[in-house]
């Protein structure tokens, strides 16, 4: 097992000069990383201690087998055949690192009692070594357990999340307070002026537009409570840089100016984190201009030859995101540690802002780098890898023929709320019943169909206080007709219900507050799909 050594040297150098074994097996069996070596069948032929340990299996009990019966792989909440990935990877991805270990990702390791661990997995190719060239070609495996470091980066990210809420929170109260000023000011004024069509159409103008700038800014702030998710979406950096660029802006004397291509493609990502991720850098950006300044932030395509070196070459389309202040700068001796835990070059900083940013551009497999700006200043780079598809090009005009035809029960526990939706759906020509939870609501659909009136629709509310909501109604109901369309409801879009409707049997998700154009669009867009299921 000689050619083993070489590929360890870097993780066993220190515990062989510690514990001095006495051959190169002693060597392997003392360090803490797991050791598996596999043939080209993918069979195991040699597991040390520590890899036993990880997996719940023992090297009587696991050599010739394979791979996939002994390391078993997740990521979010996916299994990860480590065999069939070997499989796909073209032999000159072992080639060229002939010789060395090359990392290969991160993720949760199922032992056999179904205990977890986090592992960062290293693969080398091994068997073409000249002290044994007869060697067959096999892969060298390398198991290191990172769970405590991902626990750290966890509570790393919750506090440095605590801290952009503190820095966040002065600057939305005055924009909510100036908000509710508007609002309260406009109702005055339109009670003044009922009998003025002109004026009051302008003011109610100035109202609605003043609640839409309050949904903004509640839905960014709930974005951020979403820290510890780890779903995957396709997320529009366009979008989420335009909603990051609005809630940085509150209370804050800076100017955020946004130059993002027309059309970016899709980032694969966590949506939460990258909300952090570009937050933390938008306030690092006005931390650095206490006295105010302009901060210009651009996202770009680029492909593969325009990034950096150390980024996997398998991966072509990327997106380039630069953050660029004015400030002092940062001395070319702390750019080294910039991105370091608790390091700070200000005197009431914790350290953790940037050091949450690097964690999230790790995980999203991209990388950053930080450079004095011409002219004074720092710019900050982000490389992230983007998807084929391309973001949606913003409508210009909402479309202005919503009416339609049919029967809709909308169930929610506010009585308001009820209201303005059966005033706004009759408005654009549907019948409407209400209720106030899930109980009534599927009775009232039972009944309705058992008549032959059945709905054609029905929205339910995901959180009803002190009755039933939207969870278990949609259960009820699909049990009752498999048929049924439902819209999710919710002023929650962090519950995970509504950020995964589908898997729940809704045919859409309606995040509150909406207007009259939003509710009619999406009655059209279920009702339509319904008309293609049966033609």
């Amino acid at each position: 097992m000689s050619f083993v050594k070489k590929f360890l040297a870097e993780l066993t150098s220190p515990k062989i000069e510690a514990q001095a074994p006495s051959t190169n097996d002693d060597a392997i069996a003392l360090i803490s990383e797991g050791v598996i070596i596999i043939g080209a069948d993918f069979k195991i032929t040699f597991l040390n201690e520590a890899a036993s340990r990880m997996t719940g299996r023992w090297d009587t009990a696991a050599l010739n087998i394979t791979i996939d019966q002994v390391v078993d792989l997740e990521q979010q909440s996916q299994r990860v055949h480590l065999g069939e990935a070997l499989a796909k990877m073209k032999s000159t991805d072992f080639e060229t690192c002939s010789g060395n270990l090359f990392g290969f990702g991160e993720y949760d390791l199922i032992d056999l009692a179904g205990g977890r661990r986090r592992v960062r997995i290293s693969l080398g190719k091994i068997g073409t070594h000249h002290e044994e060239p007869s060697q067959e070609y096999a892969v060298c495996i390398v198991l290191q357990d990172i769970s405590e470091l991902h626990r750290v980066e966890k509570a790393m990210q919750r506090m440095a999340g605590f801290e952009s809420a503190g820095i966040l929170a002065a600057g939305v109260a005055h924009d909510f307070n100036s908000l509710l000023t508007v609002l309260m000011t406009s109702i005055d004024l339109i009670l003044e002026s009922a009998n003025d069509p002109r004026t009051l159409k302008e003011r109610l103008s100035i109202a609605r537009d003043a609640t839409w700038r309050g949904k903004l800014i509640a839905g960014q702030l709930l974005n951020l409570t979403k820290g510890g998710e780890t779903s995957q979406s396709l997320v529009s950096p366009g979008q989420l840089l335009r909603g990051i660029c609005n809630i940085a802006a509150c209370g804050a004397e800076i100017d955020f100016d946004l130059e993002v291509d027309n059309r970016l493609r899709l980032l694969a990502g966590n949506e939460a984190q990258l909300n952090q991720l570009m937050l933390n850098l938008l306030l690092n950006a006005g931390q650095a201009m206490p006295e105010g300044g302009k901060v210009t932030i651009s996202a770009v395509n680029i492909e593969r030859e325009d990034v950096p070196e150390d980024l996997p070459a398998s991966q072509r389309w990327w997106l380039k995101i630069s953050v660029q202040d004015r400030g002092a700068g940062i001395d070319e001796g702390d750019l080294e540690n910039i991105f370091e835990p608790f390091f700070s070059t200000k005197e009431t900083g914790s350290g953790l802002g940037l050091a949450m940013v690097a964690s999230i551009v790790k995980n999203h497999k991209g990388t950053i780098t930080v450079k004095p700006r011409t002219g004074g200043g720092t710019v900050f780079d982000v490389y992230l890898p983007s998807a084929d598809e391309f973001e949606e090009t913003l409508a210009g005009t909402l479309e202005s023929d919503l009416t339609g035809k049919g029967r809709i029960l909308v169930m929610d526990d506010d009585a308001v709320v009820r209201k303005m939706i059966r005033d706004a759906l009759t408005l654009l020509g549907y019948r409407v019943d209400c209720c106030s939870d899930g109980v009534q609501a599927v009775r009232m659909y039972s009944t309705a169909r058992q008549a032959d009136l059945g709905y054609d629709v029905v929205m339910l509310d995901l959180t009803i206080v002190g009755g039933q909501g939207g969870k278990k109604a949609i259960k009820q109901l699909l049990e009752a007709d498999p048929n049924v369309i439902a819209i999710a409801c919710s002023g929650y879009p962090t519950d995970p219900v509504f950020s995964r409707w589908q898997d729940f049997g809704f045919r859409a998700a309606l995040e509150k507050p909406f207007d009259i154009h939003q509710l009619g669009a999406k009655i059209q867009e279920v009702l339509g799909e319904r008309s293609d299921e049966t033609a």
